[in-house]
């Protein structure tokens, strides 16, 4: 008698919840939502473009592509820069500040010369960390940057049959940079080492990008090429917290001529914008015809 009540009220009881289960989130959730997240800012707001490798095989680069910059100043001029800063902030956005007047300056048409225009290849390494990416991750970066340089001056092993290379295919002579994208910023040993680097390196400091407690991510894309149409979350747009450049990409390869600005907004808010020429810098992807 005494079996049976047992059984009787263990089957009773309420069975715990399958959906607290389903909410937990693996490392591939939240990998993918940053770097989904890190795709839409960088389309958005520093106008590249980009498409997920991230998975087995991705050589340690999660996204990749190509970014159109200015040509920067003809050979025999000299590009203005100012001295390096020895000791890097972290959390500095950039050295200078861009009032609303300017912005609005800046955003007439006409302000850039999109036919001066080259393009860049860009690898980037998303960290969604709980701590600030140490120097570790700036190494490693170092190398997968050194690998894709070892790869591209080896010789084909069956040369192109037209000398003349088409523009669509990447080219060894592009200049190639490194992004990396920490959802919790930089230790100060990892931005001592960026600033001696050699490496291009762009390091961005990108808060949010979590998973919804839906399991949606928070930057799904119908297309990886547009994260968000037009309509979709129209005030949400993604600011970075700061964005750093060293010096073999300011003066390497952009020549001085984009510079990383605080604008102040109308609310007194702040936010990163790229600035060429005295303008803000849009787009300088060629429009292909046909």
């Amino acid at each position: 008698m005494t079996r049976s009540i047992l059984r009787t009220s263990r089957a009773s009881r309420p069975r715990p919840l399958i959906q607290a289960v389903s909410t937990r989130r693996t490392t591939i959730d939240i990998g993918t939502s940053f770097e989904l997240h890190a795709l839409r800012f960088l389309t958005e707001r520093l106008f590249m473009t980009l498409r997920r490798v991230g998975g087995a095989g991705d050589g340690g680069v999660d996204l990749r592509g190509w970014w159109w910059v200015p040509r920067g100043a003809p050979s025999g001029i000299k590009a203005s820069s100012p001295n390096p800063d020895p000791n890097p902030n972290p959390n500095l956005i950039s050295r200078s500040t861009t009032s609303e007047a300017q912005i609005r300056k800046g955003n007439n048409d006409g302000d850039m010369d999109v036919d001066g225009a080259k393009r860049i290849r860009v690898m980037v390494q998303c960290k969604a960390e709980k701590n600030s990416v140490g120097p570790r991750a700036v190494r490693e970066m170092e190398g997968v940057m050194s690998q894709l340089q070892s790869r591209n001056q080896s010789p084909p092993a069956f040369p192109p049959a037209s000398s003349s290379p088409s523009p669509s295919v990447p080219s060894i002579t592009d200049d190639s940079i490194a992004l990396l994208i920490s959802q919790s910023g930089f230790s100060k040993n990892a931005m001592l080492h960026a600033t001696k680097s050699n490496t291009p390196l762009m390091l961005v400091h990108l808060p949010g990008g979590q998973p919804f407690d839906d399991l949606t991510l928070t930057s799904t894309a119908k297309s990886e090429s547009r994260p968000r149409t037009s309509d979709e979350d129209e005030d949400d747009e993604i600011e970075a917290e700061s964005i750093w450049w060293n010096k073999a990409l300011s003066e390497g390869v952009l020549r001085n001529k984009v510079d990383i600005r605080r604008e102040v907004l109308p609310s007194g808010g702040v936010r990163v914008g790229l600035w060429t020429e005295g303008g803000r810098m849009r787009s300088m992807e060629p429009v292909s015809q046909g």
